[in-house]
């Protein structure tokens, strides 16, 4: 949802997520739905309601990161 949230076009990741069991037990995750069950799932939101729902969601999920050193790792051989 993260890479969703930051860039609205990346939606082919969930599809090599599918077949990682790994990272989905990791999450506590049962199953990832599809791209196209994501889209359909996006589609269906109010925009409003769900700003003011995700973006507190999306603050808390980097807040600890923002408080620590870290490098940011850039690969400039990817074509978007």
């Amino acid at each position: 949802m993260l890479a969703i949230l930051a860039d609205d076009k990346r939606y082919a990741h969930i599809t090599a997520l599918r077949g990682d069991a790994i990272a989905g037990q990791a999450l506590g995750m049962r199953r990832v739905i599809s791209e196209d069950d994501m889209r359909r799932g996006l589609a269906r939101m109010d925009e409003e309601q769900s700003r003011k729902s995700l973006r507190p969601a999306l603050i808390r999920s980097v807040r600890d990161a923002l408080d620590r050193p870290w490098i940011l790792g850039i690969n400039a051989n990817i074509r978007t």
